[in-house]
């Protein structure tokens, strides 16, 4: 099964210079935990990651305001991603290795074509029962990973 089979396809994305607010209210909207960042609205070309633990844990523990841009709180070293045209096993097994929960989708142009999240996983190829594992390996404790 390639990762197109399984991506959510063109996910909701943010610049750098949104507010964390605005963040936070897209993710409310979408019923999701991260929302890719980008570096136009019209190339989507992947420049990091925000999660809603980045903003609860880098903004607002640190008593940061609602005005606070993407750009101070998101992940954007050793992002993990993957093209459409990659095995799912082999994404499966790279959310397990750097324990993260969603993976940016990628076309040939660095651009941001769909997101693959738990979620994903669980819904589309959970018949041998992956999800279980999944979360298992990514969840366990230990290492300090930026991306969630």
């Amino acid at each position: 099964m390639k990762v197109r089979e399984i991506m959510t396809r063109n996910p909701t994305c943010v610049l750098r210079i949104d507010t964390i607010q605005s963040a936070a209210r897209k993710m409310l909207l979408e019923n999701v935990g991260s929302l890719p960042v980008v570096a136009d609205h019209n190339q989507h070309i992947l420049v990091g990651i925000i999660t809603d633990r980045d903003i609860a844990v880098r903004a607002v523990a640190e008593g940061e305001g609602l005005d606070t841009t993407v750009d101070q709180v998101m992940s954007r070293d050793s992002l993990v991603t993957a093209h459409p045209e990659d095995d799912a096993n082999d994404l499966i097994k790279a959310m397990a290795d750097h324990q993260v929960r969603r993976i940016p989708i990628l076309d040939e142009n660095n651009s941001v074509v769909g997101i693959v999240a738990q979620a994903d996983v669980a819904r589309r190829i959970d018949q041998d029962k992956t999800t279980g594992v999944v979360v298992e390996n990514i969840s366990k404790p230990g290492g300090e990973h930026t991306q969630s």
